[in-house]
């Protein structure tokens, strides 16, 4: 069977005093190498997140809080490579806070986690953004960053080097937007909610940071068909496996280290929720006083595209659901009011109508399917990418079939790098998938008549 476990190094965790000297140029008075002391490195990444945060396992024998002293104040550099990949990884970081101390028997030695966040997160908690913006949203994004997050640490520490930007969608409208007193990351946050691309398929946009740098993309960018070719060609072929410690070694299960050694279903379905929160129908009902008129906005799933072709619902029950009672009423309504008047007098314009019953459509979707699965450490894998993973139906039957409903492509939604001190690395994912690879409009496949071996007809 192929290996279950990559090979990583911890190289350096440097802790320096904050503000003293620069980062890179170590001296005894500013800083301290702890790798000696780790005991484990785990690393976050989410979408849904624009920090990375780091969870650092410490056996502190040395009186780090009595004789550095840690104040809590201290950047950490946190540099580490893989053995196999030959990928190298270096991450600047604050100290959030120090938690779990346990204070050993012979009070010589204590062990505690130290939770670290992106150095970009201590800029964000300093200020807030209260300013007018006019113009293109995504260079009010890229001011914002500069302004509030990039400047103040580059005045305490010149050196730094922010990372790159990706993924800015082509916007068609001019606006101006008042920043009502947000910090840096939630207002950037409120513009991606208000954004209108080009395009009528992209609505759910997501602000997030992973290793490459930081990213301003829809959902729909991440795993829209017609969007990302390039990505279901590659995921596909180098695609995963989930196997049991139970399968005896095969030619058949030989992946080249892609299996996936634990997998957990966090979330299998809640169909209530999705009525509720407007899956199945939503409307959106907008009154412009100014114009004294109103304009009704309905939106059901067959207008928003998923990862697969199938939705989760059967053809029947995403009929039934829907109320079609009058203007007001559907499974879920929002009412906005506007008091601008537009040119068209007939035609109430909101910027939320290109996207918001679509944008809440596509994240209850994406709720789902839930899963965690765990992989051999694979640093090449970042969160917003796509996932392949083939499923065996989990039953007592002595059939090992496919199961053809959840295999296929995920989004990858979050990530945790594990690194321990003997060089042990995996990867945990957080994979999602809005839809199904097959139909599940079929009858039972259940035949209670037959012998045990053909109980699951074909």
């Amino acid at each position: 069977m192929a290996s279950t476990a990559f090979q990583a190094l911890i190289e350096e965790v440097y802790v320096y005093k904050f503000g003293e000297g620069a980062i890179g140029s170590a001296s005894p008075k500013n800083s301290i190498n702890i790798a000696a002391q780790v005991l484990e490195i785990n690393m976050f990444e989410s979408i849904f997140s624009p920090v990375i945060r780091a969870e650092i396992t410490v056996n502190d024998a040395i009186g780090l809080f009595a004789n550095f002293p840690l104040t809590g104040e201290e950047i950490i550099k946190i540099s580490y490579k893989t053995e196999k990949a030959g990928d190298q990884r270096e991450e600047l970081m604050i100290i959030e806070s120090v938690q779990n101390i346990a204070i050993a028997d012979d009070s010589r030695s204590m062990i505690y986690i130290i939770n670290a966040i992106s150095l970009e997160a201590w800029a964000n908690a300093r200020r807030t953004v209260q300013r007018a913006y006019q113009g293109d949203i995504t260079d009010a994004v890229k001011s914002i960053f500069n302004e509030y997050i990039e400047k103040p640490i580059k005045q305490v520490l010149p050196s730094f080097k922010t990372k790159p930007f990706f993924s800015f969608p082509s916007v068609e409208q001019q606006k101006i937007v008042v920043i009502p007193a947000h910090k840096p990351f939630a207002a950037i946050n409120m513009l991606s909610k208000i954004i209108t691309p080009r395009s009528n398929e992209a609505f759910s946009y997501m602000f997030y940071q992973n290793k490459n740098g930081y990213h301003f993309k829809s959902l729909q960018d991440m795993f829209g068909k017609n969007r990302t070719y390039a990505a279901r060609r590659a995921a596909k072929k180098n695609g995963y496996k989930y196997i049991s410690d139970e399968v005896e070694e095969s030619e058949r299960m030989s992946n080249d280290n892609r299996i996936v050694t634990n997998i957990t279903y966090n979330r299998r379905h809640s169909t209530l929720d999705k009525i509720s929160g407007g899956y199945f129908q939503n409307r959106l009902f907008e009154i412009n006083m100014a114009q004294k008129s109103y304009f009704v906005t309905e939106t059901k799933p067959d207008e928003v595209i998923n990862i697969e072709n199938n939705k989760l619902n059967t053809t029947k029950y995403l009929a039934i659901t829907p109320i079609d009672d009058g203007e007001e009423a559907s499974n879920r309504t929002n009412y906005v009011i506007n008091n601008q008047k537009e040119n068209d007098l007939s035609y109430p314009v909101s910027e939320r109508r290109e996207r918001w019953g679509k944008d809440i459509i596509a994240h209850l979707a994406l709720s789902q399917i839930d899963i965690t699965v765990t992989i051999p450490g694979d640093p090449k894998l970042d969160v917003g990418e796509l996932f392949y993973m083939e499923v065996a139906k989990i039953q007592g039957f002595n059939i090992n079939d496919e199961d053809e409903l959840i295999s296929g492509f995920f989004l990858i939604t979050e990530k945790r790098d594990t690194i321990n001190q003997k060089g042990e690395f995996a990867t945990s994912l957080r994979i999602q998938k809005d839809s199904y690879n097959s139909s599940v409009n079929f009858d039972s496949k259940y035949n209670p008549d037959a012998a045990t071996d053909s109980f699951i007809g074909t």
